[in-house]
């Protein structure tokens, strides 16, 4: 089952690679990009419906399901950019929108698959979840984004029809492995925990969840997203504009770079989450954040900057997020069990999205394409901020609080 995550992971990340390319060559306007960007925060939003949806279902089922649909939507934008040829990139733009609405589905298994691990101990989620983000980093982001990234440049067909065959090769390896070992439904829980809109989820046990739930709060990953966002796929555009090179090679140059921190920072969070409970890790890596994004301004600030500069920004910057992502995760899935883990972990997709959305709108409005000074400088002060808010807070860790339902 594993394998066919990668697998699908993989396509996924040729498909994103070949958007951001086209995006540097300006066959997709900046414009588009926040949008599609934006809707796909949308779709995370949405994250407790989808695990109100997929709690009904073997994750193995949903998983081969949403493969075949991708392959599908694949060939249909094939056959639109093989009739009428000046549609390719337009087909590759529909696709990324419709697909939206379908990757959260791998998200969450993966989230499921985490948390029975979790069940036998935290050195076992811990190595799961560091040991997956560092093969999807490599394998994902340095090889099949910066791949799709060349094969834009020559032709939306090749890199639609290579999307095809990894969304059937992870079909079949999930289909596989579901023969072999079957997975049941994820949780058993009510509907109501999943709730989104508030059918029946009291507020008193929804604040509970948002203000304390230590490091694992969703009001952290919003801050922690927004701030992501800012030093994201803007901020790529502008890296990629220094180069001397032509628009497609120098975005697929950033992307294998954003790839290969992307592979080091989950094994980075290991390291330190060996060394230090969660807290200090958040702590360590905010600072060392901070000093990453004032190195940067002050040489953008003194015109010193160029692809190089960008290029060991990205790095360091990836590398940490990577590594936070990773120890925050894994926190989630020991410390919270059945429906309040998977009522926290979706909540946490959600506000993680809204912080995505905003930080999107705010790095769009600051032209941070053109000049990114004003989106450093915030992010410096985002980042203060945070350190400054998980030391206040160092003596709460994160509580599991009363049983679900005593909050009622």
């Amino acid at each position: 089952m594993v394998v066919g995550l990668v697998v699908t992971v993989l396509g996924n990340r040729l498909i994103d690679g070949g958007f951001e390319a086209l995006t540097a060559a300006g066959a997709i306007t900046v414009t588009t990009l926040v949008v599609v960007s934006s809707l796909s925060t949308v779709s995370v939003m949405a994250f407790p419906a989808y695990a109100r949806w997929l709690k009904k279902f073997s994750p193995d089922s949903a998983l081969i399901t949403v493969d075949l649909l991708e392959a599908l939507l694949s060939l249909v934008a094939i056959l639109v950019t093989l009739a009428a040829p000046q549609y390719g990139t337009a087909a590759v733009v529909a696709y990324v929108l419709i697909d939206l609405f379908l990757a959260p589905v791998s998200d969450i298994a993966e989230e499921f698959y985490g948390a029975k691990l979790a069940d036998y101990g935290e050195d076992e989620a811990l190595a799961f979840n560091s040991s997956l983000y560092a093969l999807l980093g490599l394998l994902g982001l340095v090889v099949a984004s910066p791949l799709g990234a060349v094969l834009s440049g020559l032709s939306t067909v090749v890199l639609l029809a290579a999307n095809v065959v990894l969304s059937l090769a992870g079909a079949a390896f999930r289909g596989y492995a579901r023969s072999r070992a079957p997975m049941p439904p994820a949780i058993d829980a009510d509907d109501e925990e999943f709730t989104m809109t508030g059918e029946r989820l009291p507020w008193r046990q929804f604040l509970h969840d948002l203000l304390a739930s230590g490091p694992a709060s969703p009001l952290l990953s919003l801050a922690l997203d927004l701030v992501g966002e800012l030093t994201g796929r803007l901020l790529f555009l502008w890296v990629a504009a220094r180069a001397a090179m032509e628009p497609h090679a120098a975005m697929g140059l950033v992307l294998a770079v954003f790839g290969a921190a992307a592979t080091l920072g989950p094994l980075l969070g290991r390291r330190l989450r060996g060394r230090w409970d969660t807290g200090p890790v958040l702590r360590v890596t905010a600072l060392l954040s901070l000093v990453n994004a004032l190195v940067l301004l002050a040489q953008v600030l003194y015109g010193s900057a160029g692809f190089a500069s960008g290029i060991a920004f990205v790095f360091v910057n990836v590398m940490l997020n990577r590594s936070r992502m990773v120890v925050l995760e894994t926190h989630r899935q020991v410390f919270f069990k059945g429906t309040q883990f998977s009522r926290i972990m979706s909540w946490s997709y959600s506000f993680g999205a809204v912080g995505t959305l905003i930080g999107l709108q705010i790095g769009y409005w600051l032209h941070t394409v053109d000049d990114p000074t004003y989106t450093l400088a915030l992010v410096a002060f985002a980042w203060l901020a945070i350190a400054a808010v998980v030391n206040s807070s160092r003596r709460r860790e994160a509580a599991p609080g009363p049983p679900d339902g005593y909050l009622r």
